[in-house]
């Protein structure tokens, strides 16, 4: 990065969107997205399925048109950008004569840059006074050392 000059004021804050669950349609939209995506973890194909389904219940489009656009709805997010990155991988060892699939098949990992994220909620203003930015131990009412968050963890000491 580069340094600021002394006493320079902060950058400016992001103006709130006039909806606050931009850029989903409403609340249930994102509700909906979040379930999907991030607490089950559901495939495209399911995704599109269930998409499908629902627009056959309810005789009218579904939230997002597919897997394709519910991905693309996520990424819109206006707090940062942590573009995403890939690298393929295979396995690169020995093989038996009759190798099992997984021995001979390659593998996309896709990733966002760990420290281009962490810029990212460390200016996020939702997580002011959210942060531990130090190891602490934590134990519960018998003593016992809990492991709650990263910097609980054994390895922060």
């Amino acid at each position: 990065g580069e340094f600021l000059p002394p006493n320079s004021p902060p950058p400016p804050k992001h103006e709130p969107l006039p909806n606050a669950y931009a850029p989903f349609e409403s609340r249930g939209t994102f509700q909906l997205a979040e379930f999907l995506y991030h607490c089950e973890q559901m495939s495209a194909a399911k995704i599109d399925e269930l998409l499908s389904i629902m627009a056959s219940v309810y005789n009218a489009d579904p939230p997002f048109q597919s897997h394709k656009d519910l991905y693309a709805t996520i990424d819109a997010i206006p707090h940062g950008d942590a573009p995403w990155q890939s690298f393929s991988v295979s396995y690169s060892g020995p093989l038996p004569d009759a190798p099992p699939s997984w021995m001979t098949a390659e593998y996309d990992i896709w990733f966002r840059d760990p420290k281009v994220v962490l810029e990212h909620q460390l200016a996020n203003a939702d997580f002011n006074g959210e942060i531990d930015y130090a190891a602490k131990v934590v134990v519960d009412e018998n003593g016992q050392r809990e492991v709650c968050d990263l910097m609980s963890g054994q390895w922060a000491f």
